[in-house]
């Protein structure tokens, strides 16, 4: 009898360590694993510091040539069409031998749901149940568009648009959604009709707790809200509310923590024009507190989701304010829903440890 496989479709290191709780909750072992990993440079080099092989019966890489997804990556930025098309056709040819590999398994858990090398994989691969890994806050985002029956394409940027009927028209990609997902989530959502929910608290993560002791320092975690497209806040504006925040810790040794995709030159300004000393990780937040004997006396930042994972992986033994962006600071209506849907979310969990704090 042939064992059954349990594929995963994994894009970032949060996903990777939801992976923990999705396998102890869906009562999944290593030997009957498989991963694919679909990524960008920034995330790869943190993967690779993080992935057990021993936890996979067998791991598969699109591309694992750090330096070859950054030419890519640069390629597509710069609009260099031929070698784009020459990487796309490539991919996609690795793609199809792992979809004629694994055309039949038993649970598709995927990470990144609108990544359209998982969508046309969701759609070519047979499986009995498919679930949904938290991709941050992007969670909320695909639950509000499936249960409100709303397409993804709409309000998105001129980028995706353009990507998706690339890949779509020219490669033959299979984009249709599924008709029903399980949500294998930390968030407290409500799921349309076809969907449903498992709901987990990080049990297997909070074990790798080391210790809870105090430093003075507060960690602001910061974003590429001015970098991104559609962007969100103009990097005037970002800076503008640092500045905000460093009087609202004047009390305290605030310390900024760069995002991976954050510039270098903006962030040389907060250092030297904000005299914010950075602090740069080599892992995702939550894996570093992890692995921290002494923790930040307090957690802070705009709309990440580290917020709420840390939340809930440390409970009342770290507080965490959340810094409101006025919705008249934000530049793309598109990306506005998105922010505001974040910050109502934020509320609905806030307590006397997590905040929603407005400072203009």
């Amino acid at each position: 009898m042939t064992e059954p496989i349990n594929l995963f479709l994994i894009s970032t290191p949060l996903q990777l360590i939801n992976v923990i709780e999705a396998k102890r909750e869906l009562n999944i072992p290593d030997e009957h694993s498989v991963a694919i990993f679909i990524t960008y440079s920034s995330n790869l080099i943190t993967l690779k510091k993080i992935i057990n092989g021993s936890q996979w019966k067998e791991m598969h890489f699109i591309d694992d040539d750090i330096e070859s997804l950054r030419k890519h990556e640069k390629n597509f930025k710069n609009r260099k069409i031929l070698p784009v098309i020459k990487k796309a056709i490539a991919n996609l040819a690795k793609i199809k031998s792992l979809i004629r590999k694994f055309k039949e398994v038993d649970r598709l858990i995927v990470g990144y749901y609108l990544g359209m090398e998982n969508l046309h994989m969701m759609n070519n691969i047979r499986y009995k149940s498919l679930y949904l890994l938290d991709d941050g806050i992007a969670t909320i985002e695909v639950n509000e568009r499936r249960k409100n029956n709303t397409s993804f394409l709409k309000n998105q940027s001129i980028e995706f648009y353009l990507k998706t009927w690339f890949k779509k028209y020219i490669f033959g990609y299979k984009l249709s959604h599924p008709t029903s997902v399980n949500f294998f989530t930390i968030y407290d959502i409500a799921v349309g009709p076809n969907d449903s929910i498992v709901k987990h608290n990080y049990t297997e993560v909070k074990k790798l707790i080391k210790g809870l002791e105090k430093t003075d320092e507060v960690f602001f975690l910061g974003q590429p809200l001015s970098e991104i497209h559609p962007e969100i806040v103009t990097e005037e504006t970002y800076l503008h509310y640092l500045r905000e925040i460093k009087k609202y810790f004047s009390k305290s040794n605030l310390v900024y923590i760069p995002h991976r995709d954050e510039l270098p030159d903006k962030c040389s300004r907060i250092e030297k024009t904000l005299s914010i000393p950075i602090k740069r990780l080599d892992l995702p937040i939550e894996l570093f507190l992890l692995n921290q004997i002494k923790k930040p006396c307090l957690l802070s930042g705009f709309i990440t989701s580290a917020l709420p994972n840390c939340k809930e992986i440390f409970g009342d033994e770290l507080e965490i304010i959340a810094f409101r962006i006025n919705p008249q600071k934000v530049i793309s209506k598109t990306m506005l829903v998105m922010v505001e849907n974040t910050y109502a979310y934020f509320e609905k969990i806030s307590n006397n440890k997590f905040k929603v704090i407005s400072i203009d």
